[in-house]
């Protein structure tokens, strides 16, 4: 799952970290700026989490601290969705609030 993430640079180029999640709330990888991260906390208890897990559409999450870096973000999630359309993992990247990462040139 890190080379995954790893190999897909437009996105890392538009969030300051991305990660796969599973459905209970695991984290199977997480990649700042570019680099595996270490840490993998558990996201089973983020709201943004509960609502992407519960529907087939993506979700912007509120305002809210990083588990690891405690700074403000915000994060996008996206359901990743089974044979019968029920979502079967996350992908999502964070921004920070105080990033310019999605208006800076590529």
């Amino acid at each position: 799952m890190e080379r995954f993430l790893q190999g897909k640079p437009g996105v890392g180029a538009l969030f300051d970290g991305v990660l796969a999640a599973t459905p209970s709330g695991v984290m199977l990888a997480r990649i700042e700026h570019g680099q595996p991260a270490a840490e993998l906390p558990n996201l089973a208890d983020r709201d943004y989490f509960k609502q992407v897990m519960q529907g087939d559409q993506p979700v912007v999450s509120q305002p809210l601290r990083g588990k690891v870096s405690g700074r403000p973000i915000v994060v996008v999630a996206v359901p990743v969705l089974g044979d019968d359309g029920r979502a079967i993992g996350v992908v999502a990247g964070a921004l920070r609030l105080q990033s310019t990462s999605l208006f800076a040139q590529p």
